[in-house]
């Protein structure tokens, strides 16, 4: 087995890793750096370019785990793309939009390199993306005759969000992105397969805070809910500034909770941006994956 971090193990941005087993090469993730732009926030996939490539796999469809995806693909667009369902649609709408910010900031900062890539290759990119539920077993052929068997299982963390299970040559190869332990407010916590691993590779963006172990999440709930209530009270506004994916989703979900179960008072909601579109597909998987609100 040969391991590489192109991006991403010691950072929050342009996660990217490479495993070739038993000559068979998979690459899972290619992400963007937030910090940087154009070639910058890339991972150095020119790495890769005397490396077997078989197959590309996404564990979720957070922008620093596929936004570079396309311009990965283009120098390498004999590997076979897989992900499951729900970040397949995630993906469209995630890339569409870096289209967008990409051509804004070519104006404004001046970047004729950018964009990057297109619509037109991201909506190619998702109609030839191989689809696979969870606890789905497939085959990736590999180059002596050993197919790669491959397992997507639910990280919890976001909608379609995965962990990886690789089998091959009796050995057990566990990687994940960012995963959820416990349940969220809208989607439920992990699910991944017991039994021993050979190998493990996990994100772990807060295994070193000491903060976190010190904080409870029904207690950051009642405190967020006290400090809306605080500012209804004096007939302000509240402003919760989120990320479209995932973030957005849990926040409207809490919301709603504190309201029902008359923790904050009843006031109306608003929201827009690119979390509406990302919501319409959370919508559309609502009954066909783990939630503990529909």
């Amino acid at each position: 087995m040969e391991f590489m971090a192109l991006g991403g193990a010691q950072e929050i941005g342009a996660n990217s890793f490479y495993y070739h087993l038993n000559g068979t090469g998979i690459l899972i993730d290619s992400g963007m750096n937030p910090h940087f732009d154009g070639a910058e926030a890339l991972p150095p996939i020119e790495m890769l370019r005397d490396h077997a490539l078989d197959a590309f796999i996404l564990t979720h469809a957070h922008h620093d785990h596929i936004g570079s995806v396309p311009v990965t693909l283009t120098q390498y667009p004999h590997m076979r793309l897989h992900m499951t369902i729900p970040t397949r649609d995630l993906f469209e709408v995630m890339l569409n939009s870096s289209v967008k910010v990409q051509t804004r900031q070519k104006v404004e900062k001046n970047l004729p390199y950018l964009p990057l890539f297109d619509r037109p290759t991201v909506e190619a990119l998702a109609q030839l993306a191989e689809q696979h539920r969870y606890d789905a077993p497939f085959e990736i052929e590999g180059r002596n005759g050993e197919a790669v068997r491959v397992t997507m299982h639910d990280a919890g963390h976001i909608l379609g969000s995965a962990g990886v299970m690789m089998e091959v040559g009796g050995k057990r190869i566990f990687h994940s992105g960012d995963v959820s332990w416990p349940n969220q407010t809208l989607i439920k916590g992990l699910d991944f397969p017991e039994g021993p691993v050979d190998v493990l590779v996990l994100e772990c963006t807060q295994g070193a805070n000491k903060h976190a172990e010190s904080v409870t999440r029904r207690g950051e709930i009642l405190r967020l809910g006290k400090a809306i209530t605080e500012v209804i009270d004096r007939n302000g506004t509240v402003l919760i500034p989120c990320f479209a994916l995932g973030r957005s989703q849990e926040i409207l979900t809490t919301i709603y909770s504190l309201m029902k179960g008359q923790y904050i008072p009843e006031v109306p909601i608003y929201s827009g941006g690119m979390m509406r579109a990302i919501a319409d597909v959370y919508d559309k998987h609502a009954l066909s994956t783990r939630r503990t609100h529909t």
